[in-house]
Parts: structure tokens; sequence; C-alpha cells
């Protein structure tokens, strides 16, 4: 019975560390910077670099050129529709998975 349980334990702990992961969006988002007008310093928000790197990666913040970026609301709206997407095969694939496991 532990095994089984540490089984289901498993992709819990992956979601939660990949919902803990910082984010550059939050800070960007509460400073409503969504145009170059409205565009913001990470420094000033107190995001961190690793942050920063991982959201331009992802192409959901847009440089300025002077320092300041600003979130791109397009970009941002797929990530999270994938993001929705890509959990929701997740949980659908390990329901029949947990079920079997339990009996």
């Amino acid at each position: 019975m532990p095994a089984r349980v540490g089984l289901l334990a498993y992709p819990v702990f992956v979601l939660v560390t990949q919902l803990s992961k910082p984010s550059a969006v939050p800070a960007f988002e509460k400073a409503g910077a969504f145009s170059p007008e409205t565009s913001r310093r990470p420094s000033s928000l107190n995001v961190p670099m690793k942050a920063m790197r991982r959201a331009l990666r992802r192409n959901l913040l847009v440089p300025v050129g002077d320092g300041r970026f600003y979130l791109d609301r397009h970009a941002l709206r797929r990530a999270d529709r994938r993001n929705m997407i890509i959990m929701a095969i997740g949980l659908l694939a390990f329901l029949p998975l947990a079920w079997l496991m339990l009996q």
C-alpha cells in the first residue's frame, strides 16, 4: 500500500514543483505593464533575473530597449491556454492510472 501512495504522490510533487517556479508575469500584471508606455524595469518590480530570462525565452515579455519591458497579452493568453491544456491532458491520463492502482 505505501508504494501505491508514493506512486500517486509523485505526479502531485511534479505539479507543485512546476507551479512554484518563479515567474515575472504576476509582477508585470500587477504593475499594469501592457504597452510600451506603461513598461517597467524588472529592478523596480523586484523580479529575479531567472524569472525574467524564462519569460523572455517564452516571448511573454517585450523589451522596449532602455531596460524596460512589458507583457504581450496575446502571448500570455496563448501560454495560459497551452498550460491549461497540458494540465488537463495530464490529469486525464493520470486518472485511469490512479483508479487502477487503487483497485
